[in-house]
């Protein structure tokens, strides 16, 4: 059975960004959708632990960054160590 009160837990820690959405068809057959507006991330999870919005937008940050560098590493003149 899903602990529902840690999902509430969770979008009690940001409210005016996080959501959580539950969609329960049968018993045995529910689907949680979380969601933070201020990292523009969301994904369906199967418990608590399965939440990793933070850790996700930074790896994607540094993505990003690592992208940029590369790109525009000739034009400022640095070696690419990405």
């Amino acid at each position: 059975m899903i602990d529902l009160n840690q999902f509430y837990a969770w979008q009690a820690e940001k409210p005016k960004s996080r959501r959580v959405k539950i969609e329960i068809e049968n018993a045995n057959d529910a689907r949680i959708f979380v969601y933070d507006s201020e990292l523009f991330l969301g994904h369906l999870v199967t418990s608590i632990e399965g939440i990793d919005l933070e850790g996700e937008a930074q790896e994607k940050e540094i993505q990003k960054y690592r992208e940029l560098r590369a790109k525009f590493a000739d034009e400022i003149g640095e070696a690419v160590q990405c």
